[in-house]
């Protein structure tokens, strides 16, 4: 694999690239383009003589072209049109996981040498979720295992839905109706402080629990009529 340099007016960024960024994720790679440069160099491929498309690489390359970069180091590769959207979604998923273990001693390392504010500013850590990682090992073996088993069980997982504007008009209308239920009997809040910060998960949850209790009235008898 040859890595070269290409004339950053000579990539453009694939319009079909389903990777985001929110601000405060753009803000910790700017904040680590400036301190390590970039590290990381984009893959692209080549459409016609003199230009490219990113397949990995477009929000690295927005930020070189917000500061002027002349040239930006690429991997080329040959792909057509679904094998460039393949290997996209492959690059922005196929990782491994983290050993705890392992990355609570990296953090004492970095922390030992500059100290928690580098660790904020370029990872999406707080100062609370820091302190958990570095409290491991520090207690009862057992106890801690425990404790594991009890976040594992409660691991929040998300799910992604499409729907159209009016769609998405009506289940906001539900999830906010059942929310206000989930107040009344007080398990969003407790006086000013949220209970769990999950208000709109619980509340599709209950949604969903009410609906599965309906057996007299499954959906399909009553709006498979509206749907012939």
């Amino acid at each position: 694999m040859d890595i070269v340099e290409i004339l950053i007016s000579q990539i453009e960024a694939s319009q079909w690239n389903s990777n985001e960024m929110n601000d405060s994720e753009r803000r910790r790679l700017v904040a680590s383009m400036e301190r390590f440069e970039l590290v990381q160099p984009v893959v692209v491929r080549k459409l016609a003589p003199c230009r490219y498309e990113t397949i990995s690489g477009a929000q690295r390359l927005a930020v070189m072209l917000e500061r002027g970069f002349p040239h930006v180091p690429c991997v080329v590769v040959q792909a057509d049109d679904a094998s460039a959207r393949l290997l996209s979604q492959a690059l922005n998923h196929i990782h491994g996981h983290e050993n705890d273990g392992l990355r609570a001693e990296q953090f004492r390392e970095i922390i030992d040498s500059f100290g928690e504010g580098d660790l904020i500013e370029l990872l999406p850590e707080t100062v609370q979720s820091i302190g958990d990682l570095l409290s491991l090992g520090s207690g009862d073996l057992g106890e801690y295992m425990r404790d594991w088993d009890e976040k594992q069980s409660a691991r929040l997982r998300h799910r992604t839905f499409q729907l159209t504007d009016p769609q998405v008009e009506v289940v906001i209308q539900a999830i906010r109706q059942a929310a206000s239920i989930l107040e009344d009997v007080g398990d969003v809040t407790a006086g000013d402080e949220p209970v769990n910060p999950n208000e709109a998960g619980n509340a599709l949850y209950l949604i969903c629990q009410d609906y599965l209790n309906q057996a007299s009235a499954p959906i399909d008898a009553r709006y498979m009529g509206k749907r012939r």
